[in-house]
């Protein structure tokens, strides 16, 4: 079996006994086994680069010559198309306008990666996302941006609603306290309780929490909880 060199090998040789004529081009004999050897290992490297290794090249120095400088254009083709834009521990590349790579810093503690407002790119985000004022006559919450929203000091009779498109089994928690004064509360008719009761007012200095997941199949958000502050 041949089988490819991993040495040059050098065959042994034996000078032709003293005394004998011999001609002068063989002045020395080669073992047999060596012979044999040296074919193995031409065959094994004919088998593996072909009779022909230099190609259209002047020699196998040539042809290796210009592998070498493809390979080096190829890298720094790559190079060119993917530099390296992080600056820093905990950096993320991203594709910005066109695919080009962009730096992503790492976000708060807490953050995770979410698709922003506009579906146009990644970007950290806290988990929850809390929307606080103090007073609004109408209370219309974005749902595309809020997953808790606060009136923390209601002074006028107030009507909740919802802006934009909930997905299945959204969530939303709103969080209300009046200014003092009782103040009438309204709810759109996407909200929908089951199996509570929506406040209709405000208690005096009190905090009253409602939740509600979002369901498609009914395009409401089924409130699930009503809560008073003792």
């Amino acid at each position: 079996m041949s089988v490819f060199p991993n040495s040059l090998f050098s065959p042994r040789t034996k000078a032709n006994r003293n005394g004998v004529v011999y001609d002068a081009n063989k002045a020395t004999v080669t073992y047999a086994e060596d012979i044999v050897a040296l074919d193995n290992e031409i065959v094994a490297i004919e088998t593996e680069l072909g009779v022909n290794p230099k190609g259209a090249f002047s020699s196998v120095s040539a042809f290796l010559g210009a592998l070498g400088s493809d390979v080096s254009d190829l890298f720094s083709a790559v190079a060119a198309k993917m530099s390296n834009p992080m600056s820093a521990a905990g950096d993320l590349i991203v594709g910005a306008a066109a695919g080009a790579p962009a730096r992503l810093g790492k976000g708060s503690a807490g953050y995770i990666l979410k698709v922003n407002a506009d579906a146009s790119s990644i970007e950290w985000s806290n988990p929850v996302r809390v929307v606080t004022a103090s007073d609004h006559a109408s209370a219309v919450i974005s749902i595309a941006v809020t997953d808790v929203y606060e009136l923390s000091a209601v002074a006028n009779n107030t009507t909740f609603s919802i802006s934009g498109t909930p997905y299945d089994g959204q969530s939303i928690l709103v969080r209300i306290k009046d200014a003092g004064t009782v103040k009438t509360l309204t709810w759109n008719s996407i909200f929908s309780p089951i199996g509570v009761v929506l406040p209709v007012a405000t208690v005096a200095n009190k905090w009253i929490i409602v939740g509600a997941k979002y369901n498609s199949f009914a395009a409401k958000f089924q409130v699930l909880a009503v809560g008073l502050e003792a």
